[in-house]
């Protein structure tokens, strides 16, 4: 709490007080229009127009930045979500390693078996407008493989190609 040694300067305190509150008269027009446009220039009380132009330059180029990360970086993690079809490795392994196997990896291997087995011709008539069609054979493909053999441990050492092959034709792809 501010205490003054008298009541003058506790007077002159409330006067500077004052003064800093007043709102531009209506009589003034031109000082408000001054006090808005300079107003308008200024962020975080820096007054823009009185950069040099090498940090406006700078500025400009950093909020462009910003953007394109914001309007393309939500698209690159959309498609690398999409790309489930992608990173299957068991394609030479054995049904034991099937088991042990993330489902993504599952998956993209069974799409992987699906696209090979299918002619090129018909790959852009089925898979290409509609990735829905591979996604489902896939999983089709997948569940086949996973439930054919569970809880068969002799079997565990067939590898998986042979099993794809018995899924196929038990599906009629």
């Amino acid at each position: 709490m501010v205490r003054w040694k008298n009541k003058a300067e506790y007077e002159k305190w409330k006067a500077e007080k004052s003064s800093r509150k007043t709102i531009p008269q209506q009589s003034q027009p031109e000082e408000s229009t001054k006090k808005q446009t300079t107003s308008s220039s200024h962020f975080m009380n820096i007054d823009i127009e009185k950069l040099p132009p090498l940090v406006k330059i700078f500025l400009i180029f950093i909020a462009v930045v910003i953007t394109i990360i914001i309007i393309y970086g939500d698209k690159s993690e959309k498609e690398s979500a999409g790309k489930w079809y992608s990173g299957g490795t068991l394609h030479d392994k054995t049904l034991k390693e099937w088991y042990n196997a993330s489902y993504k990896n599952r998956l993209a291997t069974s799409a992987d078996f699906i696209t090979s087995a299918t002619p090129e011709n018909k790959h852009s008539l089925l898979f290409k407008n509609n990735m829905n069609v591979l996604k489902y054979r896939a999983s089709s493909l997948e569940k086949c493989i996973t439930d054919s053999s569970k809880g068969l441990d002799e079997i565990y050492v067939m590898k998986i190609a042979e099993s794809a092959t018995a899924c196929f034709i038990l599906l009629k792809f």
